[in-house]
């Protein structure tokens, strides 16, 4: 049921779904149904309901029809016919809602749903400081954070993918704390795409490991907005899960951002244990601004001021970094040792001039002599 990259109507016809569909479809769909079958009690026998009275009911009065019932009728149409209801259905959806009587709504749904970044966003705050409540025969969608950027961002994010939703916003007073909820309409979908997402369940999906770029970044993004920090030398990542914070170093990588070990945190009377890394040094620390960054504006505030921080001193490499940046920056450009050294905020001392050397030994990288002995490297 998860790892979808489209969810539409059809795909939620196992839960406890009602819509509200448009008053001509609703007709011209019950009154088909009972021209195949001959009358109103011969479609409530086919569908084995003990009571002829609610096929008029569904089709006259009632505002909501269960998706199972309307999945059943399907059942019993040439297919042909099916298949052009079960679009038009889709597109003449005025509300959808989990359960009946005081449930929310989502009022003209967005179906089908497609993957996309902004979901990445949405399900990283989820797995962030956020979750899908499924303990109570509900699937709530809330999300808590002292930061208005982000809870605003969260709900129009919501908005923007399912339609005009209902939504509970608490705000504490006291500390600050802001907490939305939406309808388990939305926290249904959210599972058909990444699966269940509360305490020891949270996890990274498959279809954000598998996803595209961009995808990944607004994913990150979210997840350090909620989970991370910045200090006067590192940004630092911590999380209660160390399946997460495993994925989530694996998922730098691909940005060429390398992190520190992963550390843990044991339980004590004030915290439950966690783990925790950190990135750290000018290069890893500006990939991450330029690829990844904040929209916590007080993290993204110190981000900045870390990055400009490096300006007035020299880059500071870890061990076998330079050597690796040397490669990567002679595979698009031939260069003088002096056009390197610039690159790399270093003097065009004995130690590159090591480190090229051992480069051409190893076969890595090659020379030529041009402009009298000015050598010229390059891949």
């Amino acid at each position: 049921m998860t790892g979808k990259e489209e969810v539409n109507l059809w795909d939620l016809t196992e839960m406890k779904i009602y819509v509200k569909l448009k008053k001509e479809i609703i007709c011209e769909f019950f009154d088909y149904a009972i021209s195949l079958t001959g009358s109103e009690s011969k479609l409530a026998s086919a569908l084995k309901m003990k009571k002829v009275y609610n096929i008029w009911y569904y089709k006259n009065i009632s505002r909501f029809i269960p998706l199972r019932l309307i999945t059943k009728i399907m059942n019993i149409l040439p297919k042909e016919k099916k298949d052009e209801f079960k679009k038009r259905i889709e597109e003449n959806l005025e509300e959808l809602r989990y359960g009946y009587g005081l449930a929310k709504s989502i009022r003209n749904p967005k179906l089908p749903i497609k993957f996309s970044p902004i979901l990445a966003r949405i399900i990283g705050h989820v797995i962030g400081d956020g979750g899908i409540r499924m303990t109570k025969g509900d699937y709530p969608v809330y999300y808590t954070n002292k930061c208005d950027t982000l809870v605003n961002q969260f709900k129009e994010d919501i908005w923007g993918v399912f339609g005009d939703v209902d939504v509970y916003d608490y705000h504490n007073k006291n500390d600050g704390t802001r907490m939305v909820r939406f309808p388990s309409t939305v926290g249904i979908i959210l599972i058909n795409f990444f699966g269940s997402q509360v305490s020891s369940l949270k996890h990274v999906p498959e279809i954000i490991l598998n996803s595209d770029k961009k995808s990944k970044a607004m994913f990150l993004r979210a997840l350090f907005d909620d989970e991370g920090c910045v200090s006067s030398d590192r940004i630092h990542f911590g999380i209660s899960n160390r399946d997460i914070i495993k994925k989530v170093g694996e998922l730098l990588k691909e940005f060429g951002i390398r992190t520190g070990i992963i550390t843990e945190r044991k339980t004590t009377e004030k915290w439950k244990a966690s783990y925790q890394f950190g990135i750290f040094g000018r290069v890893d620390i500006c990939i991450f601004e330029q690829e990844i960054g904040f929209n916590h504006h007080e993290k993204k505030e110190k981000l900045r001021y870390l990055v400009e921080s490096y300006n007035n001193k020299q880059i500071q490499y870890k061990k076998g970094e330079i050597r690796n940046l040397i490669i990567e920056k002679l595979k698009n450009n031939s260069m003088s040792i002096y056009e390197l050294s610039k690159n790399l905020s270093r003097k065009p001392s004995h130690r590159l001039r090591e480190q090229l050397y051992k480069l051409g030994r190893d076969k890595l990288i090659k020379s030529r002599t041009e402009k009298g002995r000015l050598k010229i490297y390059y891949v």
